[in-house]
């Protein structure tokens, strides 16, 4: 009763209120103390509602939602998602690249498997016979999705290999690549790639197997043999891409009658044609473009002693483009990192800048540099270096993520950013960048990576050790501009004791993502694509205020704490912590009071916190921590806070 009476008998000027709605999500880049009242801290698997009013709190159970879907053997390299219809019926397809996930299993990746998610079936090919090179130091891999009008490709590139592999849901297919590829996407019509260096490429529009063909190969199609007469020469190979041929012919003791060499085949647009060329001494390249080689039969030629040798290769060629294939040197860069689609532009990152390059055709493509002074971070070129989201372009560079439009100078989203005292960029929140990949879809930027550990066992070759390691990402709500914290993959999960190395796929036409773990037996790796891409271990669902600091002469006290919320189901609790540490990972929260589900009310409700002045007495700052410990639903709509000031008469 006196702690209820000390906190309603107050005289005017006596008494101040803070109210704080904790909608803008968290924000662990700046100090707690710096913050915006409608801050957070921190938080653990909240959500802000769809009627963005309210904030829910809900801990997910390790195993009610996350379930094994399909698995299969081997260490995966890279996937990607895809999806069709058949009818009104939508078909989901998860394609993974893996090798064999054995503990000394080489380099070379083995299989490309297809999962149709939907059916719940998986098609695996074996395509250890391309010889495609992937090691940890040496290991950006691409892949994107192509369509024709005829065929949908799934494609797939190693930096290791001048090689481009493509599946169309029925076969798989390799493209020799005049270069080792780091990136590709699609754009009109064509695939664009980056190589390891500064140029950017493209193939044949509609033509995934035509590309510009640069370096020379003289023996390519008819390797070194002596001459012939009326007789045709052994075709040992095609020309990679439509290019001029070379005949080489070297001497051998004295020059022959060298006749003449018909030419039967195709050219650059798949048309029949038929040359006769006489050649020389030494190198002699045709005029014609030749895209494929029937036959090349010899007429006329006498030998002088020993026949001269002869061999028929590819020329070089000249000029960026090629039958419609091309390249572009940027020479100013001396490597390019990524690549997007943004509208009807492809955007080149490069260490410390930004190309754009456009047209639609090879006489209508043009390139200038778009934005100086930020580029891509050295330690981010693989894949999910550059996620785009409604035309919307995320990447990493100086230890922040930008956002990118393709009109206006990138602004960083991971943090606020003052203008003259004032927030600029429109984010209160923020998160410390540290090792996160980026993925994104139509309504949030994830930033995957990040883990939070509790380690009881640090053996990693021990099946079945006690190592528990709950992995989480960062989620940017793209439309509240506000920044959160979610659960990832648990290791102490289901049949997962020994698990690492947790994947997340795009989901197109969806808002969630695919997650696919990795678990470790001992022997070999085994790999599960999830149903859910969050789930808990031992961690309940909390938020965590901002430091207040509202009384820094220390003449006040908080006195009173209410929380007007709601539970969704029977079975909701709250715990009400406080803390008066300022560091956000701090762990030193005393409970000040629990509330059973008893205690909340399907409609909103006011729950109050008494405090008499011992926990929080004349603190110049503290913090508040909200917890719901059950599956079930609450939601939070606004704190306040009343405090009693110190030292005024009566």
């Amino acid at each position: 009763m006196a702690g209820s009476m000390y906190n309603r008998k107050t005289g005017f000027g006596q008494t101040k209120t803070v109210m704080t709605r904790p909608m803008l999500g968290i924000n662990d880049y700046n100090d707690p103390l710096s913050l915006y009242d409608n801050v957070l801290s921190d938080a653990w698997d909240a959500r802000p509602n769809s009627d963005g009013d309210t904030i829910s709190l809900q801990t997910i159970a390790t195993n009610s939602k996350y379930k094994t879907m399909m698995y299969n053997t081997g260490e995966v390299v890279d996937g990607i998602g895809d999806y069709f219809y058949s009818g009104s019926t939508k078909y989901e397809h998860l394609i993974i690249v893996q090798m064999d996930g054995e503990l000394d299993h080489d380099t070379i990746i083995d299989d490309l498997v297809d999962l149709n998610v939907t059916s719940n079936t998986r098609t695996i090919k074996d395509i250890s016979a391309y010889n495609l090179v992937h090691t940890g130091t040496a290991g950006i891999t691409s892949m994107c999705m192509y369509y024709t009008e005829a065929k949908r490709y799934v494609c797939f590139t190693t930096q290791n290999n001048k090689t481009l592999l493509l599946y169309d849901y029925t076969n798989v297919m390799v493209v020799t690549l005049p270069f080792y590829p780091r990136k590709i996407v699609s754009h009109y019509n064509r695939i664009f790639a980056i190589d390891m260096s500064n140029k950017l490429w493209w193939c044949k529009a509609g033509d995934p197997f035509s590309w510009y063909g640069l370096e020379e190969d003289d023996d390519k199609i008819v390797t070194s043999t002596a001459m012939l007469n009326s007789t045709a020469y052994t075709i040992a190979a095609q020309p990679d891409v439509p290019r001029p041929l070379e005949f080489t012919i070297t001497t051998v003791v004295t020059a022959d009658a060298l006749g003449t060499l018909a030419v039967v085949g195709t050219d650059s647009l798949g048309v029949a044609q038929s040359k006769t060329y006489t050649p020389i001494t030494g190198k002699y390249i045709t005029p014609d473009t030749w895209g494929s080689i029937t036959s090349i039969t010899a007429a006329g030629h006498t030998a002088s002693g020993t026949a001269d040798n002869i061999k028929i290769g590819i020329a070089p060629v000249t000029g960026f483009v090629q039958a419609d294939a091309g390249y572009w040197t940027y020479e100013q860069e001396s490597y390019l990192g990524n690549l997007a689609v943004l509208g009807n532009s492809l955007f080149i990152w490069a260490q410390e800048s930004i190309w754009v390059f456009q047209g639609y055709s090879y006489d209508t493509f043009s390139s200038s540099k778009y934005i100086s002074g930020i580029g891509i971070s050295t330690s981010y070129t693989s894949d999910t270096g550059v996620a785009v989201s409604n035309n919307t372009a995320y990447f990493n560079y100086d230890s922040k993520i930008f956002e990118f439009d393709g009109s206006s100078y990138p602004k960083p989203i991971n943090c606020p950013i003052y203008t003259n005292g004032s927030i600029s960029n429109g984010i209160y929140g923020g998160i410390k960048l540290n090792e996160g990949n980026l993925i994104a879809d139509n309504n949030n930027l994830y930033v995957m990576g990040g883990r939070q550990l509790s380690l009881i066992d640090t053996d990693p070759e021990t099946p079945g050790s006690t190592t528990i390691e709950q992995h989480y990402y960062y989620m940017f709500d793209i439309k509240r501009r506000s920044w959160w914290k979610r659960a990832g993959l648990a290791e102490e999960n289901e049949d997962l004791n020994y698990l690492w190395n947790p994947y997340y796929f795009n989901r197109p036409g969806s808002s969630t993502l695919w997650a696919v773990a990795e678990k470790w037996d001992g022997a070999e790796t085994t790999w599960y694509l999830r149903t859910y891409m969050g789930s808990t271990y031992d961690t309940t669902s909390y938020i965590c205020t901002k430091a207040f600091a509202n009384s820094v002469s220390d003449d006040s006290t908080l006195t009173q704490i209410n929380i007007l919320c709601r539970r969704l189901y029977s079975g909701s609790t709250l715990n009400v912590y406080y803390s008066t540490t300022t560091t956000y990972d701090a762990d030193d929260w005393v409970l000040l009071k629990a509330f059973t589900t008893s205690d909340l009310d399907d409609e909103y409700k006011v729950v109050t916190v008494y405090t008499t002045g011992s926990e929080i007495c004349r603190q110049h700052h503290f913090r508040l921590k909200l917890e719901n410990t059950s599956v079930y639903q609450l939601d939070i709509y606004s704190i306040e806070m009343r405090y009693r000031k110190i030292g005024r008469s009566r």
